[in-house]
């Protein structure tokens, strides 16, 4: 019930702050590289900004929509305060609702109406970011504010150490309340709870949590407090042959298009897989260990770029990266598709329907399929890697 309720939110949210971009686009959007609004400033519209950090000091009356690195709010919002980024620390007032897509945000001040937000840390995820000159922690974090409304949240570490008036929902890794006061109830699905005697939670449904096992909750946190164990996934032996026909059909679909209209692009890493299959997967491998910390590389080519050429390059950037791994993901298949499938035909789109009907049937099976695609990604990648260094392609399949 919770993860479903989530993401219907979530998307909402996402809906909203998408819609809210495209407004954008018809308005006066400022773009700068540090923007601020100073402390006796009163500004009568709505705010559209992309700049690296942002400081507002004095008041805002209308929304203020927010893509950058880093955003401070220490002044006043009469409307809804809406941010991708990822820092954001909140120490004034915002008025109504906070929609938030960041690693780290931190509550001091006042939220009106409901906060909706991610955020990142957990276990392993405990190092503060740099963020422009800014350091900020992971997590969620409430330092003594309020917030008026409802608190619905996906985040690893969520620490709340104040006055929430609504109903908390959400996913996370680390729940935390340290002398905190819910006025209403909680329902969280979650893997730590660390609960101190001070804190409370007043709503009449109490204080609801899903997780693998009945973890230690203070008795006198509510009156009603409720375990619920997270269930163990069952496999859904229908469903995975279906979406197993699927992704087939997808396979073959786009298989004969690149064949058709660029053949190289499978034809050509495959060769070099049946020429140096063991070279191929060493050298994806290799790349792939550095890629195993994708948000950090992905971070550093935005900032790299963002540093010569502005935030709005830096992100197009590291969306570029970002992609082009997936779109390695979906290919790889179909690359490894041919080379095993040449072994039964020579004509490519038929080996290449062998070959990928092989490893989709492979990946059905729980304890291998997995590892299978990593394999299959890595030794693909590698045959891309050594594509362009080799100075003779080897003989076609």
């Amino acid at each position: 019930m919770i993860p479903k309720r989530l993401t219907i939110l979530l998307l909402l949210f996402f809906a909203l702050f998408l819609l809210s971009i495209g407004s954008a686009a018809a308005a006066e959007t400022i773009v700068q590289e540090i923007y601020v609004v100073p402390a006796d400033t009163v500004i009568e519209e709505d705010l559209y900004i992309s700049a690296n950090e942002l400081y507002i000091e004095g008041r805002i009356e209308g929304d203020v929509v927010f893509l950058g690195a880093y955003a401070e709010i220490s002044g006043e919002i009469s409307g809804d305060f809406m941010a991708m980024a990822t820092g954001v620390e909140i120490s004034g007032l915002v008025e109504d609702d906070v929609r938030l897509l960041a690693a780290g945000v931190n509550i001091l001040g006042e939220i009106g109406d409901d906060l909706i937000t991610t955020g990142g840390g957990g276990a392993g995820f405990t190092a503060p970011l740099p963020v422009g000159t800014q350091s900020i922690s992971q997590g969620v974090f409430l330092r003594g504010g309020q917030v008026n409304g409802d608190l619905l949240l996906a985040s690893g570490l969520t620490q709340l150490s104040g006055m929430i008036q609504g109903d908390i929902n959400g996913i996370v890794n680390t729940f935390v309340l340290q002398n905190a006061t819910i006025e209403g109830s909680v329902a969280v699905q979650t893997f730590t709870l660390e609960i101190d005697e001070e804190s409370r939670v007043l709503g009449e449904d109490g204080f609801q949590y899903t997780a693998p096992a009945p973890l230690d909750v203070n008795a006198a946190l509510s009156e009603n407090i409720v375990f619920e164990e997270l269930p163990q996934p069952g496999i859904d032996w229908f469903a995975r042959i279906r979406q197993a026909f699927g992704a087939l059909a997808g396979f073959a679909i786009l298989g004969y298009v690149l064949l058709r209209f660029r053949p190289n692009w499978l034809i050509a890493p495959a060769a070099i897989m049946t020429a140096a299959p063991g070279r191929c997967f060493f050298m994806g491998f290799i790349t792939s260990l550095a890629f195993l910390f994708v948000p950090v590389l992905t971070m550093i080519v935005g900032v790299g770029i963002g540093l010569f050429w502005g935030f709005v390059s830096g992100f197009v950037g590291a969306a570029f990266v970002f992609t082009g791994l997936v779109l390695i993901w979906t290919f790889s298949p179909l690359i490894a598709g041919i080379w095993i499938g040449q072994r039964f035909s020579r004509q490519p789109f038929q080996a290449m329907l062998i070959g990928t009907a092989v490893i989709v049937a492979l990946t059905l099976i729980p304890q291998i399929g997995s590892g299978l695609s990593i394999i299959v990604f890595m030794t693909a990648l590698g045959a891309l890697i050594l594509y362009p260094r080799l100075s003779q392609l080897p003989p076609q399949v």
